[in-house]
């Protein structure tokens, strides 16, 4: 795995270690993502957690984020790609 994808995955791990609710949760994959994907912007105009853009890489996403714990193992994420 390159260093890229382990600053990503690290990232996320920490964010989601201290998650007790479904905002921190949703703060530590908007940070996994700005790390993976530093021109990226996100957004909330649908009523949805997110709207993940980067222009750069051409990427679109619609995010929901439910609570998620590592401490717990559980977790649901969804993500729509926009073409």
């Amino acid at each position: 795995m390159s260093g890229k994808h382990n600053r990503t995955t690290s990232t996320l791990q920490k964010g989601l270690k201290n998650a007790v609710n479904e905002m921190d949760s949703s703060n530590a994959f908007r940070a996994a993502f700005s790390t993976h994907l530093p021109n990226s912007k996100t957004s909330s105009p649908f009523k949805v957690d997110g709207l993940l853009e980067d222009e750069f890489s051409d990427v679109r996403s619609l995010l929901e984020f439910k609570s998620c714990s590592m401490s717990t193992a559980r977790c649901s994420i969804s993500a729509r790609l926009l073409t």
